[in-house]
């Protein structure tokens, strides 16, 4: 029976071995994602409201692109086709 766990081989590995296997996957992790910014979600009902008018949005999806408005977000990567209707920001396909 298969309990999940990755097994005595990958145990005794790592025990031998290390981490380094994952050197390169961790690398790619940090290109990725640097110099991501986090930021705070806006508060302006006035752009939030103005946003789910505009672009006919539900209201998470007027809050993410009203955030991005007010940020200066250039681009948003996401699956969600309704934020091709927004110019700035322009969707990344992913």
């Amino acid at each position: 029976m298969n309990s999940g766990s990755p097994g005595p081989d990958l145990k005794k590995h790592i025990r031998d071995n290390g981490y380094g296997f994952a050197d390169e996957f961790i690398r790619n992790v940090n290109e990725i994602f640097s110099g991501l910014v986090i930021v705070p979600d806006t508060s302006n009902l006035i752009l939030i409201e103005k946003t789910a008018r505009d672009y006919a949005f539900l209201p998470n999806d007027a809050l993410i692109a009203a955030t991005c408005i007010e940020h200066a977000i250039p681009k948003i990567a996401t699956f969600d086709r309704d934020f091709s209707k927004v110019k700035n920001p322009c969707r990344i396909k992913i």
